[in-house]
């Protein structure tokens, strides 16, 4: 009796959601998600500008000669700057795949820009003020601005490459339950199908930047101790999800062990920073050692506090594969 009731009233609520997506035009969404993100900007920048007019006053003596700085001096260093643009962002492959997504947030907005100019000449001059488009046309010139930034931004914070990457998805979530998930079933049919070829090219190049891109861009070196930085990392610090996921930084290293009988430590990759024991000794004794404060107890739960997420990882997984 118990279990009828149950599912005549998922039913009913499955239903009561349908209705209200079919009555809800869904390409808000992105815009309204672009709104909070800039509103976070907007704070944690009005935020930084505080504390760093802080900062300059409480160093403020009196004391600072600014030296004139000559045009050539100047004219050189912003070359020398613009010819460090690659490597400072973690080389030509992660700049080439940055160039690719700010190529095609341009292009997305370029598609959305000219959608309503030529659903307009398709209805004979009518205005379209109130295009929903639009809405999509100003989502695309946020994520523009933040592909633009990501240059600047990323030695510093990840926050807006995060940003840019969760607006571009739920772009693309819109635009697949509007026009890819009606052809699942029988009685649906895409949303924008008036669009035509602008429409399955705004698609294409939203997968390529909202899931291709990220999955496969490889991750920029950041040293554990910025003071003393490895002189090569380890590759898992800088493979891309979809290498991390996967194992595919380890191919090089099985295809070489293929190759000779046996590896020398010099073939070896290098380790990583955040193993050494440099490192570990330097953050593991706060837990385990009582002169540096760490608590009288059975040296396991100390290891266990510094490991806790190590430890974590590894339980989830071991459930994973049982289940």
């Amino acid at each position: 009796m118990i279990l009828p009731l149950v599912l005549s009233q998922f039913e009913n609520l499955r239903h009561i959601v349908q209705l209200n997506l079919e009555t809800i035009d869904l390409r808000v969404l992105p815009l309204g998600l672009s709104g909070v993100f800039l509103g976070l900007q907007l704070l944690g920048a009005l935020i930084n500008g505080i504390i760093g007019i802080q900062v300059e006053q409480q160093n403020e003596d009196g004391s600072i000669n600014i030296e004139p700085v000559n045009v050539g001096t100047r004219r050189e260093g912003m070359i020398h700057r613009l010819k460090s643009v690659p490597h400072t962002l973690g080389g030509f492959v992660i700049f080439g795949f940055m160039a690719a997504r700010l190529a095609g947030c341009l292009t997305l907005l370029y598609l959305s820009g000219i959608t309503p100019v030529q659903e307009r000449k398709e209805s004979h001059g009518k205005q379209f003020i109130n295009c929903p488009e639009y809405w999509m046309t100003l989502t695309f010139a946020y994520t523009t601005l933040l592909a633009f930034a990501t240059f600047y931004t990323q030695q510093k914070s990840n926050w807006t490459l995060r940003y840019l990457t969760l607006v571009l998805l739920s772009v693309l979530g819109v635009y697949a339950y509007r026009d890819i998930w009606p052809f699942a079933t029988y009685h649906s049919e895409p949303r924008d199908k008036e669009e035509g070829v602008l429409l399955w090219a705004k698609l294409a190049v939203l997968t390529v930047t909202a899931v291709i891109i990220p999955l496969f861009i490889p991750h920029p070196y950041v040293p554990v101790d910025p003071k003393n930085p490895a002189p090569e990392p380890n590759p898992e610090q800088t493979a891309s999800w979809i290498s991390a996921l996967t194992y595919s930084y380890l191919d090089p290293l099985i295809i070489l062990a293929s190759k000779v009988v046996h590896l020398s430590y010099e073939q070896l990759p290098p380790l990583a920073d955040y193993d050494r024991a440099q490192y570990l000794t330097s953050h593991a004794f706060p837990y385990i050692d009582p002169f540096l404060g760490a608590k009288r107890r059975h040296l396991f739960f100390g290891l266990l506090q510094f490991s806790v997420r190590k430890f974590s990882e590894a339980f989830i997984s071991i459930q994973i594969q049982f289940c």
